[in-house]
């Protein structure tokens, strides 16, 4: 049974947060909406922290280097480092080895490091924030379909992210990019979801609201934070009644200025505290839209192949219908304009303009997207509903369980992320290495700089024991210059260490990974 694979404390999680996911789906059949969607959340809650809790280990792309930037940050928090105290020349280009590191925006990395503070440092900890704000998307998802379309359509489009896999498989940190993307992609959300508030209510705080969630998705990743304002200045544009009158445009202009101090500052401030790192990192990140950065360059429908990866294997057969119900469903016209827009802007500027290309670059589109299929299963309800067949709402909530099963993908998070496949080579190490790292942190004094780490692995170690690790032993010169300053050193034994390290007493040997 799949259920088998998983660890006891993983079950605690996991089978109480199924099982508030079943009565919600009982609950929405029984025409109960409010409490669906309550259970809903906290359905999807749990489910997430289960996830996070799934992996005993950092993984690799990027998880490993965003936790120990965040775990630094802990001790100076406007200053992210990657190595807090290098004793070997770096480059600063490097990001995988430099000391400052401002390689990424730092929201996700202000997340982790108070999660880190509040609940102590560890994988599991630094994961809590996607778990949570994974939990709070299913909510704004529901509230978006209910602005837009009905609260069934909300609520049909929530459900089915709360059991995505892939926005599951991010709550682990073994997507790429991980907390950083996610992040993102839930400031984004955010942001969309206070300007359909505004259209409703024309209330100025959900304009103040709509310009601090679209900032801090630009302190997440970068300026696609800012999608809100093109979407919303087409919706303008096409209100022929005003769309000439200036002030017609004042909550945009006064939307936008206010993500401009949301954001702003922390450039400002790196651009004068970190200079040459800062321009580099800007240089760096313009360069995705001219030309293919790690080897990241893909066709041009990139992004619609992922469509499977990114939402389900039936997905790209559907969502041409999905899309069609949407814009029949959604009867106002600026409303229509505005999802369509938040759709379109992303999967136009990744697939024909962008260059290099990542997995979850459209991801930020997830919300329209989920109206979408949540449009396609309101279609589906209502004409089971219709047919006035004998059990039909039996038959509507075994169609829920049974889109909602294969949704999850239950056999693809064993086969990930528990120890079903014992020739998962991946996985095996990782547990390996990490279970050493965690053993000789009680052996060595954190004073002690460590060399001769296992290559690749070098950051992990630093994560895991507190102490700067390197993967290179220094040479002679170099050893006699680091014992002149008095750094204590300690080396992983091997048949490569050298003898002036082996011979020295006040050289700590550490044994070997097992």
């Amino acid at each position: 049974m799949v259920f088998s694979y998983f660890q006891p404390h993983d079950l605690f999680l996991l089978l109480p947060s199924l099982g508030l996911i079943l009565a919600s789906i009982l609950l929405y059949v029984a025409n109960k909406n409010t409490p669906a969607v309550i259970l809903l959340f906290l359905g999807a809650l749990g489910l997430r922290m289960a996830m996070a809790h799934l992996d005993p280990y950092l993984w690799d792309w990027d998880e490993r280097y965003h936790a120990m930037v965040a775990k630094n940050l802990l001790l100076h928090p406007l200053m992210p480092t990657l190595y807090d105290h290098p004793i070997l020349p770096y480059d600063f280009k490097n990001w995988t080895g430099n000391h400052i590191w401002v390689h990424k925006e730092p929201m996700a990395l202000w997340q982790m490091a108070l999660s880190f503070r509040l609940f102590g440092i560890d994988q599991f900890a630094a994961r809590i924030p996607m778990a949570i704000e994974g939990a709070l998307l299913v909510l704004i998802i529901n509230r978006t379909g209910v602005l837009t379309i009905n609260k069934n359509a909300g609520y049909l489009s929530a459900l089915l992210y709360a059991v995505s896999f892939y926005a599951l498989d991010f709550t682990t940190g073994g997507e790429a990019t991980d907390h950083v993307d996610y992040a993102l992609v839930f400031y984004v959300s955010a942001s969309l979801w206070a300007f359909l508030e505004y259209r409703q209510k024309m209330n100025w705080k959900w304009i103040l609201l709509t310009g601090i969630f679209s900032g801090l998705a630009v302190l997440s990743k970068w300026t696609i934070g800012l999608i809100v304002y093109p979407a919303w200045f087409i919706v303008l544009i096409t209100e022929p009644g005003v769309r000439l009158r200036i002030k017609t445009y004042l909550p945009l202009i006064t939307s936008f200025a206010i993500s401009i101090l949301i954001f702003l500052p922390w450039q400002l401030y790196c651009l004068n505290h970190y200079p040459a790192e800062t321009k580099y990192e800007m240089t760096y990140n313009q360069s995705h839209l001219l030309t293919e950065v790690d080897g990241r360059g893909e066709t041009k429908w990139y992004y619609l192949e992922q469509l499977s990866h990114n939402y389900g294997v039936l997905v790209p057969f559907v969502i041409g219908f999905a899309l069609l119900f949407m814009w029949r469903y959604i009867k106002r016209k600026d409303l229509r304009i505005f999802i369509f827009c938040s759709l379109v802007i992303p999967y136009f500027l990744f697939s024909i303009i962008a260059a290099t290309k990542m997995p979850a670059y459209c991801y930020v589109a997830c919300v329209p997207v989920m109206l979408a299929l949540g449009c396609l299963g309101w279609n589906i309800q209502h004409f089971v509903m219709q047919k006035k067949w004998p059990y039909v709402e039996t038959i509507l909530l075994v169609i829920l369980l049974v889109i909602s099963w294969q949704s999850l993908n239950l056999s693809g998070i064993v086969k990930l992320h528990t120890g079903y496949d014992a020739n998962n080579i991946y996985r095996v190490n990782k547990v390996r290495f990490t279970d050493y790292f965690r053993k000789i942190k009680s052996e060595v004094p954190k004073d002690y700089v460590i060399f001769g780490a296992p290559g690749g692995w070098e950051i992990e170690m630093m994560y895991y024991t507190g102490n700067t690790c390197y993967p290179n032993i220094p040479d002679q010169e170099k050893y006699v210059q680091l014992k002149g300053q008095h750094i204590k050193m300690a080396i992983l034994k091997n048949d490569k260490t050298p003898g002036y390290m082996l011979e020295d007493n006040e050289v700590l040997k550490i044994s070997p990974i097992p």
